[in-house]
């Protein structure tokens, strides 16, 4: 099952570097990640929050063309990714490495074609907006084994940052 919720950049940074959703693995995609130098695990809260909030993984820069605060910017969709529970038994209980796998495997295929089929940004031009395609997404991935409640349940958070990188000579690097 897929489900997809709006967040705010300091919502985001509680929930999945504050919060209980530290735990577990964790992973950059996406081709406007790469470009922006991000690979591997997310477990730098600095990194992550100037992400969420529109900046240069340093910080030092904004990305985005246009500039709002943090209680006016959405800052990512949570597309979370779930397991039916019987999956998550029997990989999580039953001990079936092969499920957690499959699983993996199903989120990075869908966010590559959500990726390379849906990835656009609004380019303003003198006379009007035109949505362009950049077929890059800049995305935080958080593997979870359980619920609140620690019920087993095996779950992908794919946190879709606000942000795609658009080719030089249309207004810009990094569009929102």
């Amino acid at each position: 099952m897929l489900t997809a919720k709006n967040t705010e950049p300091q919502q985001a940074v509680h929930y999945f570097m504050e919060g209980y959703y530290q735990e577990g693995t964790s992973r950059w995609s996406g081709q406007g990640a790469k470009k922006l130098g991000l690979s591997g695990a997310v477990d730098q809260q600095e990194t992550f929050t100037n992400i969420v909030n529109g900046l240069s993984p340093d910080g030092s820069q904004h990305l985005a063309k246009r500039k709002l605060d943090s209680s006016q910017r959405r800052a990512a969709t949570d597309l979370t990714f779930s397991a039916p529970k019987s999956v998550s038994l029997q990989a999580l209980v039953g001990g079936d490495e092969r499920l957690i796998t499959a699983h993996q495997l199903a989120v990075q295929k869908t966010i590559k074609l959500i990726e390379e089929r849906y990835s656009y940004t609004r380019v303003t031009t003198d006379a009007h907006r035109v949505a362009t395609r950049t077929g890059n997404l800049v995305v935080a991935e958080f593997d979870h084994i359980e619920t609140r409640e620690l019920d087993p349940h095996l779950h992908t958070h794919a946190v879709v940052m606000n942000m795609t990188y658009l080719e030089l000579g249309k207004r810009g690097e990094l569009g929102q």
